[in-house]
């Protein structure tokens, strides 16, 4: 991993080709969330299949993090931790790196700052400059509320004008693509599902005793709240509840409530292959969220034939439209259908199998060769 100054080195062999800078605040290597699930798979696609210069540049980055990687690692220079509440600050950092690598193209996620930044260096250089959206709100940055924290307004500012000069605009589902074209955002735009390589699975859930889970860094906008709530609603059934994540903000009051329920367990922060291994055992998995892009863990649910129940996201509507689970609106009509269905194995088990077909079908390797014409174009 280099910081500033930036020189080729051996793991560049082969012709010239495309210089792809992608631009992400948080390298995998040093917290995992959906884009950087979905970024590590973008690039491990992009090293395999072609012989692009791979550059990613973030803040947040493990300091052994390049040791194994086949694409450079970039840190943006300057302190870290005022940068955990703004882009602001990095923005010079992170144009003076773009300027030494001199990329063909710059493909972006997790809007803020960077994302004017890098539509600036776009339009100076001429740079082709991708905005992949990662949540609906990435669309709304216009409509949102101020913020008492004056850095993150700007931050938010900043956004809204530098993804209107993003040449490209990749979305993540139908509804996102019509927000963007109604806000007329973008020259071109795409939708490109997220995508996880297929997995063998061979269904092996004990059905005499339903798992329940929530994955999700417990965070305000995802409302876990809304879960625990969910199991003291059904405290009376032999349900087990399973909460997996990391605290963002300070939830110990709910957590201690949460543990005095019967059968529930928060597990903390988990790794993917975990997480994954969790859902093989789970039937029912449970997102509160207000608002998300499209869910990574939908998919690694669906494919280990898990189906869900969502309070109010459900991106195209596909949920009840494909037999893959539920958008329930409320808590309690959430809860009604978790103990219906529970109680209703045979049901459940078909939902099961769609849903991995579903999977199978719409988020599969296919959208990662979407994407790679994107950026090679």
């Amino acid at each position: 991993m280099t910081s500033g100054a930036i020189h080729d080195n051996d793991i560049f062999d082969g012709k010239k080709d495309v210089r792809v800078a992608i631009v992400l605040h948080t390298h995998s290597s040093y917290a995992m969330g959906g884009a950087q699930a979905q970024v590590d798979r973008i690039i491990e696609h992009l090293v395999r299949n072609t012989s692009s210069k791979i550059y990613f540049i973030g803040k947040h980055i493990a300091d052994d993090a390049g040791s194994k990687n086949k694409y450079k690692i970039v840190r943006i220079p300057g302190p870290l931790w005022i940068s955990r509440y703004t882009q602001l600050v990095d923005a010079f950092g992170l144009y003076e790196c773009l300027r030494e690598i001199r990329p063909d193209v710059i493909y972006q996620r997790d809007g803020g700052a960077y994302t004017a930044t890098c539509a600036v260096y776009s339009f100076l250089n001429r740079c082709r400059f991708i905005f992949h959206v990662a949540h609906d709100n990435d669309l709304r940055p216009f409509y949102r509320k101020i913020e008492r924290n004056i850095l993150r307004t700007i931050d938010q500012m900043m956004h809204g004008w530098g993804i209107r000069k993003a040449y490209s605009i990749v979305c993540q589902s139908k509804s996102q693509w019509l927000v963007a074209k109604e806000r007329k955002i973008g020259r071109e735009i795409f939708v490109a599902r997220n995508f996880f390589s297929p997995v063998d699975y061979k269904n092996r859930k004990n059905y005499e005793k339903i798992k329940v889970l929530w994955v999700a860094n417990l965070k305000p906008f995802k409302k876990p709240e809304r879960f625990v709530e969910i199991a003291k609603r059904l405290e009376a059934t032999n349900l087990e509840w399973i909460m997996v994540g990391r605290q963002d903000d300070d939830y110990s009051n709910l957590l201690e409530e949460a543990r005095s329920l019967p059968r529930f367990q928060y597990l903390g922060e988990q790794t993917q292959i975990e997480v994954e291994t969790l859902m093989e055992q789970c039937h029912i998995f449970v997102n509160t969220s207000v608002r998300e892009g499209f869910p990574n863990t939908f998919i690694q649910a669906w494919l280990r034939e898990m189906l869900v129940v969502s309070i109010e996201v459900d991106p195209d509507c596909n949920l009840e439209k494909e037999e893959i689970g539920v958008r329930s609106g409320s808590i309690e009509d959430a809860a009604s259908f978790i103990k219906e269905i529970s109680e209703n194995t045979y049901r459940m088990k078909e939902m099961g199998k769609k849903a991995r077909a579903y999977a199978l079908a719409a988020h599969g390797p296919r959208n990662a060769e979407i994407l790679t014409a994107i950026l090679r174009a």
